[in-house]
């Protein structure tokens, strides 16, 4: 009993997803246990499945059929003859139904030749197994993409607690600071109150930074499919970011997971137009059974035939025709829904190329911006101290620090979370952060 509940205990403690959680095991938890990724998967097993099935149907089918009657009693039946040499009737007793009969066989079909129609279905089935890998590797960019800016976003969000919490810190410094001044009559009552509302406003900034901290802990725990909990992010070593040209992007996002699954719908209408061509053409078979049977347990000679059949339908209507025609036009669809989803991606990866470059920009103007608005802040802190500006000019002067530094923080995770948009549009995501090449 007690290693029982030690083994449910241990399990329970490995069941818990970790209190400090990195970013490689938020991966690892998203992979393993998120739904639309065991659907996809299988999806895809059903679609392998389905190939082999239609493998199979090149093979012969080989059956075996055996029965066995018994009845009450045996019957017979008395026929008359008359020997017009003698002049006399003669009777002859034969048997019309005997007390058992029993039979068996083996049957061979073998289907040769059905019009192309097969090989077609194998190659509908083998583009259908394609198509669910794409599907399952755009389940997993998604995924992948959804973990990555959700564990960015922990961590911005708790970089801005720390941000709200020292600026509550630097208020309380200032109002220590006025109140000082107040006292020996450096500053106003005015001054004072101004102090105050600071202290009140940048309180109510850190009870927003601690909701936003708390929700983006719910957004990661509800991506990666486990219990709320307190979670703690760390951030990894980000290397820093080496844009390939765009025209090196758009080549390598035509590979797509997105572009193969019109590719491979594109295989499949071409192949189901193959499926109405062959209806037009004769069917080739081999057939052929060996067979025994007897009576009362006493066995005939067996017998044994063989042969092929063909068959061909030469008219049957205009249906044929008209599946033909319908089967040309989804092909002409697939084919201008490939085109389209090409244009489509060169086009989100040229905007999304933009966007890291527009993000990379922003950050580098940001940091500009909050170095200078912390000398800002640091020589009007000292221009107060020494009575050469007024209170509100050192409350506007922290509050720009406090919005710079938010700005800062946001546009550098921005800019990651622009790439791995980049990325996962592009389809290779998840292959990027397994060998490392996003952080360390």
């Amino acid at each position: 009993m007690i290693n029982l509940i030690t083994l449910i205990f241990s399990f329970a403690i490995i069941s818990q997803p970790p209190t400090v959680l990195t970013l490689d095991e938020a991966m690892n938890i998203a992979f393993r246990g998120n739904l639309d990724i065991k659907i996809a998967e299988q999806n895809l097993l059903s679609a392998k499945a389905d190939y082999r099935s239609a493998i199979s149907n090149f093979l012969p089918t080989l059956s075996f059929s055996s029965s066995y009657t018994r009845y009450p009693d045996e019957k017979t039946q008395t026929y008359y003859n008359f020997d017009p040499v003698t002049g006399q009737f003669t009777t002859e007793e034969i048997v019309s139904r005997p007390k058992a009969m029993h039979s068996s066989g083996f049957n061979l079909s073998w289907v040769l030749f059905t019009g192309g129609a097969r090989w077609a279905n194998v190659n509908i089935n083998s583009a259908t197994v394609r198509m669910q890998e794409y599907q399952t590797s755009i389940t997993q960019e998604n995924i992948a993409y959804g973990t990555f800016s959700a564990y960015l976003g922990l961590i911005q969000a708790e970089k801005a607690k720390l941000i709200a919490e020292e600026a509550l810190q630097q208020a309380n410094e200032n109002y220590k600071l006025t109140e000082t001044m107040y006292q020996i009559g450096s500053s106003t009552n005015l001054d004072l109150l101004r102090a105050e509302v600071q202290v009140s406003q940048q309180e109510g900034n850190l009870i927003q930074a601690e909701n936003n901290l708390e929700a983006a802990k719910n957004s990661l725990c509800d991506i990666l499919d486990i219990e709320k909990t307190e979670l703690t992010a760390v951030e990894p070593v980000f290397k820093e970011i080496n844009l390939l040209s765009l025209d090196s992007c758009q080549a390598m996002a035509i590979n797509s997971p997105a572009v193969g699954m019109a590719q491979a719908g594109v295989d499949i209408a071409e192949a189901a137009k193959r499926t109405t061509i062959s209806p037009f053409l004769p069917t080739v078979s081999l057939f052929g059974a060996y067979n025994w049977s007897g009576q009362n347990y006493e066995f005939d000679e067996p017998e044994y035939y063989g042969g092929v059949q063909f068959s061909w339908e030469i008219f049957s209507g205009t249906s044929r025709f008209h599946d033909y025609s319908s089967a040309g036009f989804q092909h002409t669809a697939s084919v201008l829904e490939l085109s389209d989803a090409k244009q489509e991606i060169l086009s989100t990866t040229e905007k999304d190329y933009l966007s890291v470059q527009s993000a990379i920009a922003f950050w580098e103007t940001a940091v500009k911006t909050m170095q200078s608005a912390q000398q800002s802040y640091n020589l009007t802190l000292r221009m107060y101290e020494n009575g050469m500006v007024t209170s509100l000019d050192l409350f506007e002067a922290q509050n720009t620090l406090e919005e710079a530094r938010l700005a800062e923080l946001s546009a550098y995770y921005s800019k990651y979370t622009a790439l791995a948009k980049l990325l996962s549009d592009m389809g290779i995501l998840k292959t990027t952060i397994i060998n490392g090449g996003i952080y360390e």
